[in-house]
């Protein structure tokens, strides 16, 4: 349903393998389509579980309050050794929606949210998709 990204978010890991860098790609988008937000996170097998529980806590009710609908988590096996990608699935009504969502997530929890995680993760991504 979602084949192609409207927006990716890509990072770039340091020498300890800790996240360093992040970019941002636009694309193209149709406004008045569904969006689907794919957040992908690679982190150490030990501390999966803990992360998704500070997701729900910490993360979760800001996006929520941003617009954003949660729509699912998983756990799938990571290209490394004693690494877990974990991935979790956002919905928003249309790409107005997003850019709305986007716009409000420069506030401090956010901000910092998102530096704990980078502190925490070998990878992360954030592809933004759109129906075909």
């Amino acid at each position: 349903m979602y084949p192609w990204p409207l927006v990716r978010l890509d990072t770039a890991a340091g020498a300890a393998g800790r996240v360093t860098g992040v970019r941002l790609t636009p694309v193209a988008p149709s406004p008045d389509l569904p969006v689907l937000v794919v957040d992908r996170v690679t982190l150490p097998r030990a501390g999966a579980a803990a992360w998704i529980e500070r997701m729900h806590r910490e993360y979760r009710p800001g996006a929520e309050a941003r617009g954003f609908t949660f729509a699912g988590v998983r756990q799938t096996r990571a290209d490394r050794a004693r690494a877990v990608d974990v991935v979790v699935e956002w919905r928003l009504p249309d790409v107005r929606a997003f850019w709305r969502a986007r716009a409000g997530g420069h506030d401090p929890a956010t901000v910092a949210w998102w530096a704990a995680t980078d502190a925490l993760a070998l990878a992360r991504s954030r592809s933004v998709m759109g129906p075909a």
